[in-house]
């Protein structure tokens, strides 16, 4: 009678657990799937190799604007940059004492263009700025002025570099499909991604950044260009990337400004390049010619 109840209790425990089993496959195959931080982003994509170099899709206007507009950020920059037929402006933007962002290199050049005595690297408040507005020949960009461009712009494509309070960014340009975001680390790549921007791209100035972009398959890196020119470790992990989906864009204007450069890696190296000089409209000559 024992042994009868015992085989009872250890049947009645089998089929109970293949019930349980049951259950967990069903909420497990009917539950969502759990977001994930890095993937694939409509903005952040390896370019098509036959897309000619005088495309959008292959420069960013650095700082706003390039010639005699690089770094100012100001309106009239991005402006020109738009005329010279940029999709993607690159945007520097500080964040003010008082909370407003505004577009400028560092605070110490904001400073300058604007005639402030004191040029350090205290950030201004906003009023500051507005008091000073009228002793520099151009406007600055605070954020209703960049929501104004980017609707009257509807191709314009916003790239952000220096801020990384990625909340006060998207409440003040509320645009996240229509910006790439930079990160200074895979932590605060996480943060932009949790703080509702899509298109997020990780600064990538050394090996170890550029690892750290293999390592979690983000979907966009920026590129140090002295990486790719001075460190032949580089290529191969580039290159890995790019196939597994990843947009290369690459930054250094010493660099990559130079003619040669451009033709020997845009377009199969890399995807973009942040230009200081040159634009879809005025590509640089092929080198020999």
């Amino acid at each position: 009678m024992r042994d009868m109840w015992r085989w009872f209790v250890l049947a009645a425990a089998w089929v109970l657990g293949g019930v349980l089993a049951v259950q967990v496959y069903r909420q497990t195959a009917a539950a969502p799937a759990t977001p994930q931080v890095e993937g694939r982003s409509a903005l952040l994509h390896p370019v098509a190799e036959d897309i000619p170099l005088d495309a959008p899709e292959r420069w960013i206007a650095h700082g706003g604007g390039v010639g005699r507009l690089v770094y100012t950020n100001c309106e009239e920059a991005v402006r020109d940059s738009l005329a010279r037929g940029f999709h993607f402006v690159e945007l520097d933007l500080l964040e003010t004492r008082d909370g407003h962002l505004v577009g400028g290199h560092s605070w110490k050049e904001l400073k300058a263009h604007l005639g402030a005595m004191d040029c350090s690297e205290s950030p201004m408040t906003r009023a500051d700025i507005e008091a000073l507005r009228g002793s520099w020949s151009y406007t600055p960009l605070f954020a209703e002025g960049i929501c104004s461009l980017l609707q009257e712009h509807p191709h314009m494509v916003l790239v952000t570099d220096k801020t990384q309070n990625f909340d006060l960014l998207r409440r003040t340009v509320p645009y996240p499909e229509r910006m790439i975001v930079e990160a200074a680390t895979h932590a605060d790549y996480q943060r932009a991604v949790a703080a509702g921007f899509p298109h997020v791209a990780l600064t990538a100035y050394t090996m170890e950044q550029l690892g750290v972009a293999e390592k979690h398959g983000l979907a966009g890196v920026v590129l140090g260009a002295w990486l790719l020119e001075l460190d032949p470790f580089s290529a191969p992990i580039i290159r890995k990337l790019r196939a597994a989906g990843c947009c290369i864009m690459v930054h250094g204007s010493t660099m990559c400004d130079k003619p040669d450069f451009v033709h020997a890696y845009l377009g199969n190296t890399v995807d973009r390049i942040y230009t200081d000089t040159w634009s879809p409209q005025n590509i640089p000559p092929r080198p020999g010619k």
